[in-house]
């Protein structure tokens, strides 16, 4: 099914007025109005009419594709507010002595980049399907309620989604970071 103009309209309107709300640029509006677009052509063929009207299907798919993004741009670590440097960033301590930043991070909280794991984590990701890496991108950002919403399933089949990912991850040793 393809967009049709009632489709397009509402995603233009609300694309125009969350730029305008939150903080995103003009230049953002293109990306928005794509990302809306996808979001609604990948989920058409969960649309039935015996559920409600393509109007109300549409307005739902789009506000919950935006309630997304709008998420996504509050989280603390995408704050534009938030300074950004090195961990080896020369730094003051409690002490007046000149330190590395990470000299001042609790135990556990860094951990050098693992560029094994990197690939481990990019190969096991690759071999699941679209809708489970979709998934896994979803929840670094998102709740599992969330997901279901989106993705107009229950919670339940997104728990065993995650287990199946889960699955993989152990099959590639990679436990530790489930």
């Amino acid at each position: 099914m393809d967009i049709d103009t009632y489709a397009d309209r509402i995603i233009r309107m609300k694309a125009r007025h969350l730029v305008t709300t939150y903080s995103f640029t003009k230049d953002d509006l293109d990306d928005i109005t794509q990302q809306l677009r996808l979001d609604l052509l990948e989920r058409t063929d969960q649309f039935d009419p015996r559920r409600g009207t393509w109007e109300g299907f549409v307005t739902g798919v789009i506000d919950s594709r935006i309630a997304s993004i709008i998420d996504h741009r509050r989280m603390q670590k995408r704050d534009p507010r938030r300074e950004e440097c090195s961990i080896h960033e020369p730094i003051t301590d409690e002490n007046g002595r000149t330190v590395e930043l990470v000299a001042t991070m609790p135990a556990g909280e860094h951990r050098p980049a693992d560029r094994d794991m990197v690939i481990d984590l990019a190969d096991a990701l690759e071999q699941l399907p679209l809708r489970l890496q979709r998934l896994c991108a979803r929840r670094k950002v998102t709740t599992v309620t969330q997901i279901a919403r989106e993705f107009g399933v229950s919670r339940k089949t997104v728990y065993a989604w995650l287990k199946r990912v889960e699955t993989v991850f152990r099959a590639k040793g990679l436990d530790e970071y489930l």
